[in-house]
């Protein structure tokens, strides 16, 4: 042993290059156990072994255990490690340690009030299948996991930290259990500033709170099935690998916050609940999102858009953001040629918008409300203390400083809301779209809107006409006639239209005209929303 630390501590041969170092065979003890080899430390230049404590063999773990019990601090397990189905009942900590081969957790129990992997390097494979993990916090930040790291059905009481952390191998954080559901409690992780360089599998699993904050997946991030209980945000998450979020359930706020998307996001029939937030996303490469049968429920926006980053970072979903979503769906699904998707998306996008105009004027209204109150308060204040009785003139311009910084400060707020105001016309277009065929989608609204302009304007039509005949007398023998009158009234190419032979009328003709312009509207939304699925 001692020959080797010799030989390990020399420099000259760390920084030996590849084809030198693999040359030299790493020393076996008379136990066949693994021992480290120059190979596995030609990526540390700089390691000091004075130290590290090396655990080369299963006798010398046991004896560490009896002197030490838990506390592995700044160790290096020098062969493959089975603490399968052990329970560790007292403080355990493996802080800064290195795991030289496998290490096998499975079907463990750590009871302590924190379980310490800080910094922890895993050379081979890491199981912690079927663990239990009762800790208030169990922390693996800042670790390195360089082959395959299985956490499938563990469970976690506590804060899972696995902040900053690099996984080069595949990353099994699933519940299977199929048979026992109860087990599958929510998980509280912290993934912030972590990459996956290859798979990672959370499908079936619940997340009560979790942080994706600068996390880069290169490859497969599976979200199948998973649930998402509080507000989720993907803080400039990059997706640079196949994403699926299918199934998935996210019950409050879902927000990608400057997430990168380089590859395919499946959304097949992913609900959000609480609403979603996509207008900051950015598709890179090939980017795109499936969004077969997704469901998104309208909730209550969060005022409209804010110059202030600090609304983004809080989580918020204005009603401007809200349009944004519709729309880069809309675009996404007709990318794919899925023009029934597309119809949906376009028609929620302009109730929102309709919203949006709404809320606009709201706050335009508010702002100048308060402005014109603020300035009646200041001026009746000064007529109260008699200032401009006064003939001097040092104290006329005390009011109007403080009129203009108040009228300044509001027109300020209207001209950041007026801005996106499209105005009076604008709205009430949105609103007839709505009210006749909800934006091209229902041809039903179009026809009972047809036959109630109709009736509308034909009964109009009737009372400038009661002057002049019995039209509004509904006997027998007068209702065919006003019946046959309305049909004609409603043929637009009959102009030379004589109902009850009264050739001339007055008033009555400015009624014709409106009501036929607003049958003819009528008409060609019903057509329009007739012909929805070739819209696009």
């Amino acid at each position: 042993m001692i020959d080797l630390l010799k030989i390990v501590n020399s420099q000259n041969l760390i920084n030996r290059d590849i084809k030198k170092t693999k040359e030299i065979k790493p020393y076996m003890s008379e136990s066949r156990e693994k021992i480290l080899s120059p190979e596995k430390l030609s990526n540390h230049k700089d390691f000091d072994w004075k130290n590290y404590k090396i655990i080369s063999s299963k006798k010398e773990l046991e004896e560490f255990i009896d002197n030490n019990e838990f506390k592995f601090v700044n160790c290096i397990f020098n062969l493959d490690v089975d603490f399968n189905n052990f329970i560790f009942d007292k403080e355990t900590t493996f802080h800064e340690s290195i795991f030289v081969g496998k290490a096998n957790f499975s079907f463990s129990e750590f009871g302590a009030e924190i379980s310490n992997f800080f910094n922890v390097t895993f050379l081979d494979v890491v199981d912690f299948e079927t663990t239990i993990f009762r800790s208030r916090e169990i922390c693996f930040r800042s670790s390195t996991f360089k082959k395959s790291a299985n956490f499938m059905d563990t469970q976690f009481a506590g804060k899972l930290d696995l902040q900053y952390c690099n996984f080069s191998g595949e990353v099994l954080l699933n519940y299977a259990n199929k048979f026992n559901k109860t087990l599958n409690t929510p998980l509280k992780i912290e993934l912030d500033g972590s990459t996956f360089e290859k798979k990672v599998i959370f499908y079936n699993r619940h997340f009560d709170s979790s942080s994706f904050s600068n996390t880069k997946f290169k490859a497969l991030s599976d979200f199948f099935n998973a649930s998402f209980n509080e507000d989720m945000c993907f803080d400039k998450t990059d997706f640079l690998g196949t994403t699926v979020f299918a199934e998935a359930k996210f019950y409050k706020k879902a927000i990608f916050l400057y997430t990168q998307v380089s590859r395919n996001m499946i959304l097949r029939n992913t609900q959000f609940l609480g609403g979603v937030n996509l207008a900051l996303i950015n598709f890179i490469g090939e980017g795109y999102i499936n969004t077969l049968e997704i469901k998104i429920h309208d909730v209550p926006s969060d005022g409209i858009v804010s110059e202030n980053t600090y609304d983004y970072l809080n989580e918020k979903i204005n009603v401007s953001h809200k349009r944004a979503s519709y729309r880069i769906l809309k675009h996404e699904a007709l990318k794919q040629n899925n023009k029934i998707d597309a119809l949906v998306f376009h028609g929620v996008e302009m109730q929102t918008h309709l919203k949006e105009l709404n809320e606009i004027k709201r706050l335009v209204n508010k702002s100048l409300n308060l402005l014109i109150s603020r300035y009646r308060k200041v001026h009746k204040s000064f007529i109260n203390l008699q200032l401009f009785k006064l003939k001097t003139k040092k104290y006329l311009p005390v009011k109007w400083v403080l009129i203009f910084t108040i009228f300044n400060s509001h027109i300020l707020k209207i001209k950041r809301f007026k801005h996106d105001d499209r105005g009076f016309w604008n709205r009430w277009i949105l609103r007839l779209n709505k009210f006749s065929n909800n934006f091209g989608l229902n041809p039903g609204r179009g026809i009972a809107f047809t036959v109630l302009t109709t009736i509308v304007f034909y009964f109009i039509f009737l009372i400038f006409l009661s002057k002049e005949c019995n039209c509004l007398e509904f006997d027998i023998k007068n209702l065919g006639e006003t019946f046959k009158y309305g049909v004609q009234f409603f043929n637009l190419s009959k102009w030379d239209y004589e109902p009850y032979k009264i050739d001339t009328y007055n008033w009555a003709l400015i009624v014709l005209v409106f009501g036929r312009i607003f049958i003819g509207f009528g008409m060609y939304q019903t057509i329009q929303a007739f012909r929805k699925y070739g819209r696009f």
